[in-house]
């Protein structure tokens, strides 16, 4: 008996787990910026969480949405499977109780019986009796009989207790499930309105990244992992996304003053004339022809490290295409880049 409750026990508290993760999911809010380590991320970033020396995980900001929506969506399920493994344990448990009682009782004794031994008569010889005054004996008060439950009422009383809760666990884990069937179904019917203009916003952005890819020299675009739109804000910026190379790519392998920046860089399509502009302010020129143009922006914040708040931005005028490359050490890393791109 003891090993069956002390397996009911252990399934108790992994369904307890499992029910606390499903109401933190259902709770969280998916959309929320992602952060690194308590810190805000922004978009391209990438987090490297460590642990005694060594990488634990790994994820960029788009990977931590991703993330924070699958558990948005699994919530439901988790708290299903959670509810039900503590109303099975809770039940299996006064099951348990019930048979061990039962069982309990057929082994007590009914009773013993004594066998009466004969006793022989003895004779008794006359006496006077004497009378003597008898004295009124103070009789003892009747001793109090216990009230209340017994440890057996009570225990009875538990087992009971324990039974409803995990009918009531079951039943709301029925209902749960029962919810997130119905909302399965409901996300796999038609979209609505703002749903795909949702969709419809995406594609558009989705194209935009192919024409900018598009517009990149063969090398560039060979070497590129992935490419993802993001909102234009700027009135002279059709369009912008950030790409992301693999790491260790020969395009900046040596160049970049931190290896977490070294395959991430921006790309948009611009109103060429107007951006070149916007490009002079605060940074060197160091490549301006009736084709091309390239500046490089040292950091600002003299307590960055060497190389690591320093951009390349990189404009065709023919095409509008525009680039801008973070963490290249020097314009002479800038220039490298831009070869072995194939600009």
């Amino acid at each position: 008996m003891k090993l069956l409750l002390g397996i009911a026990a252990i399934a108790f508290l992994v369904g307890g787990a499992a029910t606390v993760v499903g109401i933190g999911g259902l709770t969280s809010d998916p959309d929320a910026v992602p952060t690194c380590d308590g810190k805000i991320m922004s978009l391209g970033d990438q987090c490297d969480i460590t642990r005694n020396g060594s990488t634990v995980d790994s994820y960029t900001y788009q990977e931590k949405l991703e993330r924070q929506r699958a558990n948005k969506d699994s919530a439901g399920t988790t708290l299903t499977i959670g509810l039900t493994v503590i109303g099975v344990s809770l039940l299996a448990g006064a099951l348990i109780e019930i048979r061990f009682r039962r069982s309990g009782c057929r082994r007590e004794p009914h009773g013993t019986g004594t066998i009466p031994t004969p006793s022989a008569p003895t004779p008794t010889a006359p006496t006077a009796s004497v009378q003597t005054p008898s004295a009124p004996t103070p009789s003892a008060p009747d001793a109090p009989t216990p009230t209340g439950d017994s440890g057996a009422t009570r225990s009875k009383r538990a087992v009971v207790v324990t039974a409803i809760l995990a009918w009531l666990c079951v039943a709301t884990a029925v209902v749960v499930g029962v919810v997130v069937l119905l909302d399965d179904r409901s996300d796999s019917s038609e979209p609505s309105p703002s749903q795909a203009a949702a969709a419809s916003a995406s594609a558009t952005r989705s194209r935009h990244i192919e024409a900018m890819t598009a517009a990149m020299p063969g090398t560039l675009r060979a070497a590129i992992q992935r490419c993802e739109p993001e909102d234009v804000n700027q009135h002279d910026i059709y369009s912008i996304g950030t790409c992301y190379l693999p790491k260790g790519s020969p395009l900046v392998a040596g160049l970049s003053a931190h290896d977490g920046l070294a395959g991430i860089f921006k790309v948009a399509k611009v109103k060429a004339t107007a951006y070149a502009d916007k490009m002079r302010y605060g940074s060197t020129t160091f490549l301006d022809d009736s084709t091309r143009f390239a500046v490089f922006r040292p950091s600002p914040s003299p307590s960055d490290s060497s190389g690591l708040g320093n951009r390349m931005e990189y404009l065709d005028r023919r095409t509008g295409l525009w680039l801008q490359v973070s963490g290249l050490v020097t314009v002479q890393d800038a220039e490298t880049f831009l070869v072995r791109a194939g600009f």
